[in-house]
């Protein structure tokens, strides 16, 4: 009985882990990241990461263990955010396959000291961009 409760509990980790990992992409994302912090030095940019990393694990136990409770006081069902999620990540992907190559504008030229990136973390550099809706919704389905 015991092994087979071991063997569940590896098996949902190893789903949760792959499905967000999959989502959150840390690869792809680690070039937005170096873009946003350009200006900072190795050390400052560690830090940063550091802090957007714990960000961004409260936003997913919180969405993980409450996300259900909340959305059951708004009235929203997990079959409805499952199909939103989904489309969520779709139309993301979407957009990025279709986005053009070269800058869209005038590219900004100016980089932000530590202390505007430090007031940055939240957001947008943890939500949206690295806990955005499909990751959430995903850590709300896998908590289900």
């Amino acid at each position: 009985m015991r092994d087979i409760a071991t063997s569940r509990l590896v098996a949902d980790f190893l789903f949760g882990f792959g499905a967000l990992f999959a989502i959150i992409n840390p690869y792809g994302l680690a070039f937005i990241f170096l873009d946003k912090t350009r200006g900072l030095s190795e050390d400052e940019r560690a830090s940063l990461a550091l802090r957007v990393a714990g960000y961004a694990f409260a936003v997913l136990l919180v969405s993980l263990f409450l996300g259900s409770q909340i959305l059951n006081f708004f009235g929203v069902t997990i079959p409805a955010l499952r199909i939103a999620g989904g489309l969520v990540v779709a139309a993301t992907g979407w957009s990025m396959l279709h986005a053009p190559s070269g800058p869209a504008g005038p590219h900004e030229v100016s980089s932000p000291d530590h202390a505007t990136m430090k007031r940055m973390a939240f957001f947008p550099l943890t939500i949206p961009l690295t806990t955005g809706p499909g990751t959430i919704a995903t850590a709300i389905a896998i908590g289900d």
